[in-house]
């Protein structure tokens, strides 16, 4: 018996859904991309698979997904889409695929003498007006790492997404500032632009101007540091409340952002040492400081080092109604617990649009009874 997935695989021509948003298909069944930036059509769509991938950015899967990332839908969205675009029957459904998420590393800029100048402020800024959030980048963000929409706009994190674009920023503030100037800035090295690769970029705020930038590349080979103290990912809600949580990643603190809609964390760009701790009190020294440890390994090794109170996981599991059944080994940090969260809603969102469209139910019936099978 056909699922709804299947029969619109089997009956949804992606060519058609591809044309009907205004793509151009050429005869080979290329397009360029409409999830980054390219001159040369990468967008490859097979008709005989009812598919589609992008040789530039990775991007790919049915017909489903296509609609899922071009019109930014959860599955279960895609899928009403879908049927009501197709005017399809109403049958059951199969659950799909977690993204596998990519390899990166990191990169981070600070002034090369270790003190922000007037200066240095501007071409971050111009830096900052220069980066954009489309494609491969957003998707990455998105998809990925489960960041909902107004979170990445709350943290103003932006992306370049391929070398061109890298190029163009580069050669638009040569044009701006002086290479010296850029190079003591920490965005331009002896040897060219820091960011020469597809990378998300975070910026770092302190009363509203960019003062630092961490960056994940994509399949990068290497990594640049400067020598320079190290500036922390400092949430507005520091100030307010009377706990901090230091978490080691800028995802993970904006993971804790969006699950618990807190803005009361710290990134500290790697394992929060006793050092780093240090630091922190030396900033917040009214505040109790609370580590949240990867939950891995060196997570915690680390854990047993500090002196200071760590975050109870299993505590959190249970406040957040999750089993530690239900965790797997890919489990480790709090952005792994938010895409968890996250396929539960998608899951329970598809289940609701499967019991509404096969079951015939009205949408609050199907909901309520999608809830107790999550």
């Amino acid at each position: 018996m056909y699922s709804i997935t299947e029969e619109i695989k089997n009956r949804v021509n992606i060519l058609d859904v591809a044309k009907s948003f205004g793509i151009q298909i050429n005869r080979q069944g290329k397009a360029l991309c409409v999830f980054h930036e390219e001159k040369t059509p990468s967008l490859t769509f097979f008709e005989n698979t009812n598919s589609f991938y992008c040789y530039g950015c990775g991007v790919g899967g049915s017909v489903i997904d296509f609609v899922k990332h071009y019109k930014n839908l959860t599955t279960a969205g895609a899928i009403q889409w879908l049927v009501e675009y197709a005017g399809l029957p109403r049958t059951t459904d199969t659950a799909q695929d977690k993204p596998v998420k990519r390899q990166v590393v990191r990169q981070v800029v600070t002034p090369q003498n270790s003190i922000l100048t007037e200066k240095h402020l501007q071409i971050y800024s111009d830096f900052l007006e220069l980066l954009t959030l489309t494609g491969f980048s957003e998707n990455y963000l998105k998809v990925d790492r489960c960041l909902a929409s107004e979170i990445i706009e709350l943290a103003k994190i932006k992306g370049i997404n391929s070398k061109q674009q890298a190029q163009e920023i580069s050669a638009e503030l040569l044009k701006r500032h002086d290479r010296s100037e850029l190079e003591a800035s920490g965005l331009f090295t002896k040897k060219g632009f820091l960011f020469f690769l597809p990378c998300i970029i975070f910026p770092h705020f302190e009363g509203g101007r960019a003062v630092y930038f961490t960056s994940r590349n994509f399949a990068a080979v290497k990594s640049f540091k400067l020598a320079a103290p190290q500036k922390f990912y400092i949430g507005a809600g520091c100030e307010t409340e009377n706990k901090i949580y230091v978490f080691e990643g800028v995802l993970d603190a904006l993971s804790y952002a969006q699950i618990f809609g807190k803005s009361n964390y710290i990134a500290t760009h790697g394992l929060p040492n006793k050092n780093k701790i240090a630091k922190i009190k030396s900033i917040f020294p009214q505040k109790k400081l609370i580590a949240v440890f990867d939950y891995d390994k060196a997570g915690n090794a680390a854990q047993k080092d500090t002196s200071e109170t760590s975050l109870n996981w299993l505590g959190t599991l249970q406040k957040l109604n999750i089993k530690p059944s239900q965790i797997n080994e890919n489990f480790s940090d709090f952005n792994d617990l938010l895409c968890l969260l996250t396929d539960r809603q998608e899951e329970f969102e598809e289940r609701a649009a499967i019991m509404e469209y096969d079951g015939g139910l009205d949408r609050q019936t199907a909901e309520r009874m999608a809830r107790r099978l999550i």
